[in-house]
C-alpha cells in the first residue's frame, strides 16, 4: 500500500514463491467497494478516497487454477504506507487454503 496524495493511494498485490522469487499464480485481484478489477501484473488497485488508519480492505483473489484453487478473500488492515505479507498455502488434496499473515514494515 502506498499513499500518493491525501485522498489517493494504491494497493499492489504480487505473488512470491517460497524461495522469495516472483511467481505468477493470480488471474485477478479486486477490493470490495471499488469497481476497478486488476487483471494484469502488477495487480494494482487505485483507491480514490481517504483511508482512516485501521480500516479493513477486503481483497478477492482469483487464481489461475492450475490446481483447481478456489477464489480466496483476504482482509488487509490499512496502517499507512507499508508492505504486507500473507503466506498462503493450498492443499490440492482437500481444496483448502491456510493463511499465515505477517506485516513487514
Amino acid at each position: 500500500m502506498e499513499t500518493q496524495e491525501q485522498n489517493r493511494c494504491h494497493l499492489t498485490v504480487t505473488g512470491v514463491g517460497s524461495d522469495g522469487m516472483p511467481m505468477t499464480f493470480l488471474q485477478s485481484v479486486r477490493v470490495d467497494g471499488i469497481r476497478q478489477v486488476a487483471r494484469a501484473e502488477p495487480f494494482t488497485i487505485y483507491v480514490y478516497k481517504e483511508l482512516e488508519l485501521g480500516v479493513e480492505l477486503k481483497l478477492g483473489l482469483e487464481f489461475i487454477g492450475h490446481y483447481n484453487e478456489p477464489n480466496l478473500g483476504l482482509v488487509y488492515e490499512y496502517s499507512g504506507n507499508e508492505d504486507g505479507f500473507h503466506a498462503l498455502e493450498y492443499n490440492p488434496q482437500n481444496g483448502l487454503w491456510v493463511e499465515r499473515r505477517n506485516t513487514l514494515t
